[in-house]
């Protein structure tokens, strides 16, 4: 997740500059790209913990059964 956060102020500092009135047409593509990164990452963490609870709660079932 410390990927996330990385990407998370990329785009924060992105966008900082165009609030600041910055017309350079990259910021907002910078901006947009590190947030789909950002949430590809936050998704895929999420993922990864559903798929563990899944896998301790299979192995737990399968282990109660006689």
């Amino acid at each position: 997740m410390f990927a996330a956060a990385v990407f998370d102020m990329i785009e924060n500092v992105a966008l900082w500059q165009l609030l600041r009135g910055s017309m350079n047409a990259d910021w907002p593509i910078l901006a947009t790209a590190c947030a789909t990164v950002k949430f590809g990452v936050i998704l895929a963490g999420i993922g990864y913990i559903v798929t563990g609870a899944w896998v301790v709660f299979i192995r737990r079932y399968r282990s109660a059964d006689p």
